[in-house]
């Protein structure tokens, strides 16, 4: 249970981050793809995390790990949810040959 919260309190505060980010005066120099893809890697590491450090709840593993790239798709739109999720996934992929989640 404590990984859920660990997971869930690190993926919130990249949220929270990436939403201040954008409206700063450094965001400006970039553009909106750029922004989005950077959201986008961010939130897939965030999903890394989730991948890496598989939720247990009573003996049952928790896939919580797709739910950082489908919030990153909803709240920052395109190129955002797309890397964040092929990120996720090739995490995922290396994972289970480490035992992952067993």
């Amino acid at each position: 249970m404590m990984n859920l919260i660990l997971v869930s309190i690190i993926t919130i505060a990249s949220i929270i981050g990436i939403f201040f980010l954008e409206r700063s005066r450094l965001a400006l120099k970039f553009s909106k793809n750029q922004r989005l893809a950077g959201a986008g890697v961010l939130l897939g590491i965030c999903s890394m995390l989730a991948s890496l450090n598989p939720v247990t709840v009573d003996g049952t593993i928790v896939g919580a790990a797709m739910a950082t790239p489908m919030g990153a798709g909803l709240l920052f739109g395109g190129p955002a949810g797309p890397v964040a999720a092929i990120i996720g996934a090739i995490a995922r992929w290396f994972s289970t040959p480490w035992g992952t989640g067993d």
